[in-house]
């Protein structure tokens, strides 16, 4: 499968999006398209950015013209909401523009808000935008919180809450394109404090129950990837991102 990710907009001179509560819309569109990459990659699925610098300037018909010579599968631009000064900090939320079909939208939207507690706008169909007017794939366009909501945007500028998006968009993409998804790790818990400052992790890899040694530190839990390679658990690089895989 091949997805265009599009970061919305394009810098903080030329075209920074939606401002507000000192914050920019370009550079948090851009963070939230580089983490969808980097997960999207780790499922095996081929990704195309539409620019990957604040530096990068490209427009609207550059960006749908280079996504429809590659024939992707899906088109996806990130953006944040603006509410405007009659509703500043009292519109909040998520929600997810399309052109024709409301399925995945509205899936992704639910996961979404789902995850994060965030209040559902829901799948809205938009005839107006040239993104996804003028791809001749499936396209969709996601705003992920409100700039002009100062808790909201608080909340969305975080790698936690980044991440947690993110991750709803991968696994819903999966799901809905049928794609077997690649082990993650989820910590079950943390038992047997020892000596040296470490605990004995328990990770729950796809079912495969693994215990392992490791630290907590800040809240984030670290173990070493070696010590998770067995008969059924292998650990691969590319790019120097590893890749943890569970075969039964």
């Amino acid at each position: 499968m091949k997805i265009y990710i599009d970061a919305g907009h394009r810098n903080s001179t030329w075209d920074r999006g939606a401002v507000s509560n000192g914050k920019y819309e370009s550079p948090i569109a851009l963070d939230y398209a580089k983490e969808l990459e980097n997960q999207l990659k780790v499922q095996g699925i081929t990704t195309y950015m539409s620019r990957n610098t604040e530096d990068d300037i490209i427009t609207l018909q550059e960006r749908t013209n280079k996504a429809n010579a590659l024939g992707v599968d899906l088109y996806v631009s990130i953006h944040v909401n603006a509410a405007g000064e009659a509703y500043k900090g009292i519109a909040n939320g998520v929600e997810v523009l399309y052109y024709t079909d409301a399925t995945l939208p509205t899936n992704i939207c639910n996961a979404i808000c789902t995850a994060t507690g965030a209040t559902n706008r829901g799948a809205k169909q938009r005839k107006d935008l040239h993104v996804l007017r003028c791809s001749t794939m499936q396209a969709i366009l996601i705003e992920v919180g409100f700039i002009d909501n100062a808790n909201e945007i608080e909340k969305v500028v975080t790698q936690q809450y980044r991440q947690t998006v993110v991750t709803a968009i991968t696994n819903t993409i999966c799901n809905d394109f049928n794609i077997s998804k690649t082990a993650t790790a989820e910590i079950e818990s943390t038992t047997i404090p020892t000596d040296n400052n470490t605990n004995t992790i328990l990770l729950n890899l796809n079912g495969n129950v693994k215990s392992v040694q490791g630290k907590i530190i800040d809240g984030v839990t670290i173990v070493k990837l070696k010590d998770l390679a067995d008969d059924k658990i292998t650990i691969s690089y590319e790019n120097d991102m590893p890749t943890v895989t569970v075969t039964h």
